[in-house]
């Protein structure tokens, strides 16, 4: 027995193999996709042929000592003529499938295919048909390519890139002007009435709304405003903040967006 025998033998001892389902997962895992591979020059479509299905698929279920044992089959003929006239014989199969782990334990399966020939062929492309479908559902292998029914799109149209949603970027965050900052501050605290309030509060508006004011020094120069705001007796001749166009009361985003 030469040492590759021996390295398969004891790979699929019953003894420690796993049990049928284990062993079709793990082919099903090693048989990523199969892409379409054959093209129909006549209906101008790709299909992924019999023989490019069993290249894929054979080789991985070797090597995890699966068999596919054809072991029951249904067969109907039916004598029609090809669109040029020619007689020719139509095909069904239905066929059973005993899958056959490395343990011994099985699974049954059934698949269906059918085949047209002028000869005697007919029955051979429908087994062969059969396999093929019972590999791509059983195994459930992708063909890689975007999916074709895209709200009813034909599948020319549907595999086409799709242009990106375009996003955009949110504008960055302002940076504060240190100088005008700290004067700002200054002048909050030095506002004689609540007029001074009123514009230097326009001011800053103007700046939040030029992008000059980052959103947090605009929320501490708030907190100055409304602080010194309470200094100021409202029952004085200087001008009131209910009687004014601007309230330093309200959230400076909210007097942006209403134009204040």
């Amino acid at each position: 027995m030469t040492d590759v025998t021996e390295s398969v033998a004891h790979q699929f001892d019953p003894g420690d193999a796993p049990p049928v389902h284990e062993a079709w997962r793990r082919v099903m895992a090693d048989v990523v996709t199969i892409d379409k591979g054959g093209f129909n020059a006549e209906f101008r479509y790709k299909f992924r042929g019999v023989d490019q299905v069993i290249d894929a698929v054979g080789p991985i279920l070797r090597q995890h000592g699966v068999l596919v044992l054809p072991t029951h089959i249904h067969i109907a003929h039916r004598d029609i003529s090809t669109s040029g006239g020619k007689p020719a014989r139509e095909c069904t199969a239905i066929v059973t499938y005993t899958i056959v782990g490395p343990r011994g334990d099985t699974l049954t399966v059934m698949s269906a295919g059918e085949g047209m020939d002028l000869q005697d062929k007919g029955t051979a492309k429908a087994m062969s048909v059969a396999l093929r479908i019972l590999f791509l559902q059983a195994l459930v292998v992708p063909t890689g390519d975007p999916d074709p029914d895209q709200g009813g799109q034909s599948p020319t149209r549907a595999n086409k890139r799709q242009p990106r949603a375009r996003v955009e970027k949110p504008a960055p965050e302002p940076v504060t002007d240190p100088a005008w900052l700290a004067d700002m501050q200054d002048r909050i605290g030095e506002a004689l009435n609540q007029a001074n309030l009123t514009e230097l509060w326009a001011q800053l508006i103007a700046a939040k709304r030029a992008g000059k004011v980052s959103t947090v020094d605009a929320a501490a120069l708030q907190v100055l405003f409304g602080e010194r705001g309470k200094a100021f007796n409202t029952d004085t001749t200087d001008t009131d903040t209910t009687d004014t166009d601007t309230d330093t009361d309200t959230d400076i985003d909210a007097a942006i967006e209403e134009g204040t």
